[in-house]
């Protein structure tokens, strides 16, 4: 691959199936459902009666790096649970799901990652009100 041409959609689907076997054997097993949209992969997330598309390159922390794309708006997982009418929640991983599945539990069995809180890449340094 050429280190300066920029991942898209399927290179970077290759690229997280490859550097995580968890991710991998969940999209072979259906357990996810990931799809290529806009050049990344995507899932699709609900919380509450809001459906929105969680855009995993992007995704960093709860409350930095808008990830998830909703009603023509990028917001954060804690904004996207706030305007889901799930503000009294105190964890966005209970609250978002991906095909009845939380957050929490894709993330606990390594199927996906967030950042660490130390992270300084542009995505973690942007961080919401909520």
């Amino acid at each position: 691959m050429n280190a300066n041409k920029p991942m898209v959609g399927h290179d970077f689907m290759r690229q997280l199936c490859s550097l995580n076997p968890q991710f991998a054997s969940s999209v072979l097993e259906d357990y996810i459902r990931p799809i290529v949209r806009d050049e990344d992969v995507v899932l699709e997330i609900e919380c509450g009666t809001n459906s929105a598309l969680l855009y995993l390159s992007r995704l960093c922390q709860g409350s930095k790096g808008p990830c998830i794309w909703f009603q023509e708006a990028w917001l954060t997982p804690n904004e996207f649970q706030y305007i889901s009418g799930r503000e009294t929640a105190k964890d966005w991983k209970r609250s978002i799901r991906h095909c009845g599945k939380s957050m929490k539990l894709l993330l606990t069995k390594g199927i996906l990652s967030t950042h660490p809180p130390i992270c300084d890449c542009d995505g973690c340094r942007i961080s919401s009100p909520v």
